[in-house]
């Protein structure tokens, strides 16, 4: 069973906690192929809640009809959080990318190693961020 803590990074007067949510193989559910974590900003304190870049993105559905899907695609830097909308991409900006930003982040992945390996990713890019940030000036 994999057990992951809150984890909180402070910097300057600025602080962010994190909680991660796993869902992973178990004897009592052993089908579950992979592993699954979700990661919520749970508290914010001088800096913004939405690090987690997105993408929205079209495909073409079997029926033919487009749809839009969104998938995570990193940590923020300095930068998207100043660039980036909360929440949908900004359709009248149609020289950005279909990025937003959230304060969640979700993906299944492989095998509880690599989530684990996720999970310290994710602390390291989401400390780097905030001390960065600060220390340019923001946010």
């Amino acid at each position: 069973m994999i057990r992951l803590d809150e984890w909180t990074y402070a910097y300057g007067d600025s602080s962010i906690t994190l909680k991660p949510f796993v869902l992973e193989p178990t004897p009592e559910n052993p089908d579950i192929l992979g592993a699954y974590i979700r990661v919520d900003v749970t508290e914010n304190i001088n800096f913004p809640a939405e690090v987690f870049m997105w993408e929205r993105y079209v495909h073409m559905e079997d029926n033919n009809e487009l749809a839009s899907l969104n998938r995570p695609v990193c940590i923020a830097k300095p930068m998207d959080l100043d660039t980036y909308p909360v929440g949908n991409p900004d359709p009248q900006r149609r020289t950005l990318p279909p990025f937003f930003r959230e304060a969640w982040f979700e993906m299944t992945i492989n095998s509880p190693e690599i989530l684990i390996e996720t999970w310290e990713h994710i602390k390291i890019d989401v400390a780097r961020l905030v001390k960065s940030t600060v220390s340019l000036g923001g946010p």
